[in-house]
């Protein structure tokens, strides 16, 4: 038996010694878990807790065993609501409770718990804590963010969205009121609030000093209690709106704050320093969406700048990718290929202007030549432009219609080359007539010499005749320079017309039926009789000859008084005559018509369709109508007819008939000194004979400042000066106001072949007594003088 006890014995104390081994192991395990573990008597108090609940709360053993649970637990609706569920023999699984720590945090936890029961008897609860502050704090900041994004993605900027960004965070958060404050010029300006009882209708003043805090320091901030806050001087207008705390955080963009969101509650709340830190993280949200926002709306609103610039541009504007395909195109460009903007993007560029692909790099301004689209060719100056837009390269046009700028390149051109012919043309004249005057002055003395029956008369007025002629030639190309003579007085265009074409009928084919529509009661235009009836019959004589073939021709001469406007130049070439009242002579014939290459030429000195040395033509026409600061345009058709269109200024002047005086039968005699003053020896020759033999005593000089030398000289004694325009050292001009100072009295007769009008102009006011034209005769030049001497 005692074998047997002490067998027993020895069995009982190896599972003796094995349960405790299993307890501490237990023991040691729950101590030590991850999890933390508490048992709570009856009565509230806590009668164990291992490591980790110990160490999640910051305890030691002894100042959290012993003590009651409430004292723990932030919230004391949420430990009651927990210990009647117990006591009601519920179990708890994953309950949502918050923790105080020693140093005041609070930790979030699920808790898990079930209680011991001893029949009717509670014994104790076992529970299980787990933390899950940092998994709540992710997903608050996540659901934050989410609320969050979800307004802004519907918003397009930040005062379209505030108050559904104040109500949506404001319940996401759980307060009652919201304010956005934005810097207006160094204050902040509500912009937008959000309560969540519009009865309280709380005064956005309340928050003025807090949000005002935030703004200056850039950071979030958080009033538990508004009464016991004493930055905050508004708390009465806050406790009488039922406020209680109240948090903001600033809207930043880098460092700058645009502005400030601050939150109410009717309640007083402890800091939540994870609600700021998400808050913080908010203003940046939503400082990103601000100048993200802002970006765009300045993008839109360069791109609509951009685009009413690009419409509204004289130039066309396209873009084009790298392959040459048009992605825009504005309304002028398209109208400058008779497109649409629709039609005319897609296209590529080749389409519409050829090797124009080849120049998109090219970065210059060069001249191509476009496509429009009824076929015609258009000259256009095309420059390009590049940028990258991503990966793709971009490339902007600018095209410029040139055709104007051509036509008018071209008639530049033409005109500066007519100039220059004019120059030649007037310089030719000016020595041609100093040459005829000597011959038709020496002509004119043998002559007198001669008696009518003598048989060297017929072949000196042979001579005289070709010097005439000759004369009447210089007078053409003084005409073309535009300086030849014109003794200008009041003219009846219609009656001038009439009486020419009267005496032309005999020199035009009789297959071409001259017609007339001549204005009746027409303004007066100041011309040379002589120029215009010129011009009149050339433009006729010319029509008649571009009637060719057997058939019926027709030249029409119509008149009228015509108002010309700015438009004129601006049509057919700018600065060719002021705008005004206009006579108007059209000269239309059915002929042949004048292609547009010929159009160019037949203003050219000594140009012809016709067969050679046709002189001048057209070139004096020309001279003639500029000479009276008029303009000559020439429309034609090919195979349709032409016409020339003459213009002349108006005059409110009235004609005169001024009877002319009858021709002296003799040479008049005279008496006195006469000065000539001329660079051409045989003017000097011929002068010096034919007033010697009127009476006179003459003096001459070869060039202005021996003239002068010779007035001082001899002013006393001379009687007429006569002056050459024209001269080496020194000009007439000159001269003449040198021989004024000497003596004033003296009479000074001005002699040129240039324009008379334009010659004396430059003398007016200034006493001068006459104006002799070249090519003159002895009889002439001896009449000037006497009658200058008379008057005298």
């Amino acid at each position: 038996m005692g074998d047997d006890r002490d067998a027993e014995i020895v069995r009982l104390q190896k599972e003796l010694a094995a349960l405790r081994e299993r307890e501490e192991d237990l023991t040691d395990f729950i101590e030590n878990a991850s999890l933390g573990l508490h048992w709570v008597g009856a009565d509230g108090l806590i009668l164990w807790a291992n490591r980790c609940e110990l160490d999640l709360l910051g305890y030691e053993r002894d100042e959290y065993i012993g003590h009651h649970i409430a004292e723990f637990h932030a919230d004391a609706a949420v430990i009651e609501d927990i210990l009647q569920r117990l006591g009601n023999r519920e179990t708890l699984h994953n309950y949502e409770a918050r923790l105080r720590t020693k140093n005041g945090s609070i930790r979030q936890v699920q808790i898990s718990s079930n209680v011991r029961w001893n029949n009717e008897d509670f014994l104790h609860t076992r529970c299980f804590t787990r933390d899950v502050t940092e998994r709540n704090r992710y997903e608050q900041r996540l659901r934050t963010h989410h609320v969050l994004g979800w307004v802004l993605s519907t918003a397009s900027s930040l005062e379209d969205v505030s108050p559904a960004l104040l109500k949506a965070l404001g319940e996401h958060f759980g307060w009652c009121a919201g304010f956005l404050w934005i810097p207006e010029r160094d204050a902040l300006d509500c912009k937008a609030s959000w309560e969540k009882n519009p009865e309280l209708a709380l005064n956005p003043t309340v928050g003025t000093a807090f949000a005002s805090r935030i703004w200056r320091s850039g950071k979030a901030d958080w009033i538990a209690d508004l009464q016991r806050d004493e930055d905050f001087p508004r708390s009465r207008g806050a406790m009488d709106g039922g406020m209680r705390s109240a948090f903001g955080f600033p809207i930043m963009a880098g460092e700058d704050v645009l502005g400030v969101v601050e939150f109410f509650a009717d309640e007083a709340r402890v800091v939540d320093e994870d609600l700021l830190r998400i808050a913080a993280s908010l203003g940046y949200q939503i400082g990103e969406f601000v100048q993200r926002t802002r970006a765009q709306q300045q993008l839109a609103e360069r791109e609509e700048s951009y685009r009413a610039l690009a419409e509204t541009a004289s130039d066309g504007i396209v873009t084009i990718d790298g392959k040459g395909a048009i992605l825009f195109a504005n309304a002028n460009a398209a109208k400058l290929f008779g497109y649409t903007s629709a039609e005319l993007s897609g296209k590529n560029l080749t389409q519409i202007m050829e090797t124009g692909n080849r120049h998109l790099a090219s970065g210059q301004s060069i001249p191509l030549t476009g496509q429009h689209r009824h076929g015609n060719e258009i000259p256009l100056e095309v420059s390009f432009g590049e940028y990258r837009q991503g990966k793709n390269r971009i490339f902007v046009g600018i095209l410029r219609d040139i055709t104007e700028r051509k036509r008018l390149e071209a008639s530049m051109r033409q005109a500066a080359k007519l100039e220059s012919l004019g120059v030649l043309a007037g310089g030719i004249a000016h020595d041609f007539n100093n040459l005829l005057t000597g011959i038709l002055g020496n002509v004119s003395l043998v002559m007198d010499t001669l008696s009518g029956d003598d048989t060297l008369h017929e072949a000196l007025e042979n001579a005289m005749e070709a010097s005439e002629r000759a004369a009447h030639l210089t007078k053409q190309m003084l005409a073309y320079s535009g300086k030849g003579r014109v003794l200008v007085e009041p003219t009846d265009i219609s009656a001038l017309v009439r009486q020419i074409s009267a005496l032309i009928k005999s020199s035009i084919p009789k297959n071409v039926i001259l017609r007339l529509d001549l204005g009746e009661s027409l303004p007066m235009v100041e011309a040379d009789v002589a120029q215009l009836q010129q011009l009149v019959m050339n433009l006729i004589i010319n029509g008649a000859e571009a009637i060719t073939g057997d058939g019926i021709g027709r030249v029409l001469v119509t008149t009228r008084a015509q108002p010309v406007g700015a438009e004129f130049n601006e049509q057919f070439g700018a600065g060719e005559i002021e705008p005004g009242d206009y006579v108007i002579i059209n000269v239309s014939d059915n002929g042949s018509g004048i292609d547009d290459e010929t159009v160019t030429k037949i203003f050219d000195p000594f140009f012809t369709t016709k067969f050679t040395g046709r002189g001048l033509g057209l070139a004096a026409a020309l001279g003639i109508v500029k000479g009276h600061k008029g303009a000559l345009k020439v429309f034609s058709i090919r195979g349709e007819g032409t016409t020339f269109k003459v213009f002349l200024p108006a005059s409110t002047a009235v004609a005169k008939r001024v009877p002319e005086a009858p021709a002296p039968a003799t040479r008049p005699l005279g008496k006195g000194t006469v000065l000539v003053v001329d660079d051409e020896p045989s003017i000097l020759r011929v002068a010096t004979l034919s007033l010697q033999r009127s009476g006179y005593t003459v003096v001459v000089a070869d060039n202005g400042r021996t003239g002068v030398e010779r007035f001082r000289e001899m002013h006393e004694r001379i009687s007429v000066v006569i002056l050459d325009m024209t001269m080496p050292i020194m000009n007439g001009e000159q001269a003449f106001g040198h021989m004024r100072s000497i003596n004033a009295n003296v009479p000074v007769i001005l002699s040129s072949g240039y324009n008379e009008a334009e010659a004396v102009e430059r003398f007016s006011g200034k006493g001068l007594a006459g104006f002799l034209h070249k090519p003159y005769t002895a009889s002439e030049l001896a009449e000037k003088v006497h009658k200058m001497s008379r008057k005298g």
